[in-house]
């Protein structure tokens, strides 16, 4: 009886730290509209920059809308990504609008600061690379949206 007892203490005290060891992944949830902007670097200017996400595990996909500070000129895209212990990566896989003129497809390299921002860079096939920074804007995205896109990532 109490070597049963401390067989099965002895397994727990294993199972434990090992449960928590791998559980400490990115537990933040990331569902919803973050806004900020985005810019180039060495360049004073700016984009609005607006993701609407759905996470699942590691997983993430959604939208994102890309727009100049005047308003005249605006992209959509298709995102997906993957969130890991300390990093948030999304690329943006498809070019939604406009029809013409095609933009950068964004890959982002982000994480979550101490003020729930998600700050980082950005780089792109053909494009100077730049920064992003966007905070929660409230809300919840609630469309679904497929977590893969037919295609290769272009950004890295």
């Amino acid at each position: 009886m109490y070597v049963f007892k401390f067989h099965k203490l002895l397994i727990l005290s294993a199972i434990v730290p090992f449960t928590l060891l791998f559980s400490t992944c990115y537990t933040q949830d990331l569902n919803g509209v973050w806004q900020g902007k985005v810019w180039q670097k060495d360049s004073p200017d700016t984009f609005f920059y607006e993701i609407n996400l759905q996470h699942n595990g590691e997983a993430l996909a959604g939208q994102a809308l890309s727009r100049s500070s005047d308003g005249s000129i605006s992209a959509t895209f298709n995102l997906s990504g993957r969130v890991s212990e300390t990093q948030i990566t999304l690329q943006e896989v498809e070019q939604l609008t406009p029809e013409s003129g095609k933009w950068c497809l964004k890959y982002l390299s982000l994480q979550l600061n101490a003020n729930n921002q998600l700050s980082g860079e950005w780089t792109a096939t053909g494009c100077r690379p730049g920064m992003a920074l966007l905070q929660r804007a409230g809300g919840t995205y609630t469309e679904e949206v497929p977590f893969t896109y037919p295609g290769r990532w272009s950004g890295h």
